[in-house]
């Protein structure tokens, strides 16, 4: 869905890889530039992270619950398809 948003959006499949594969990565590794106690409160909320949840059986303490991360990782998508239907 995050995907199909993208490409909706951009109109170009090469664009919307590669912009993906920013919106996964580069949040997480910003992230890790933010001091501790920010990384374990924003840290879950990223595309990478909520949608590792969904695949991980047992949460570890940083992660979101696997239902919770798919309900996020959901939110990204339907943001995009919403931005498409906007204008």
């Amino acid at each position: 869905m995050l995907g199909f948003g993208l490409g909706a959006v951009l109109r170009s499949s090469a664009g919307a890889v590669a912009v993906l594969f920013g919106v996964l990565f580069v949040p997480t590794l910003l992230v890790a530039l933010l001091p501790s106690s920010w990384q374990g409160t924003i840290g879950p909320y990223l595309p990478m992270n909520a949608g590792d949840a969904i695949y991980t059986g047992r949460p570890e303490a940083h992660m979101l619950w696997p239902w919770a991360g798919f309900g996020v990782f959901c939110l990204y998508g339907i943001a995009l398809v919403a931005r498409l239907l906007a204008g």
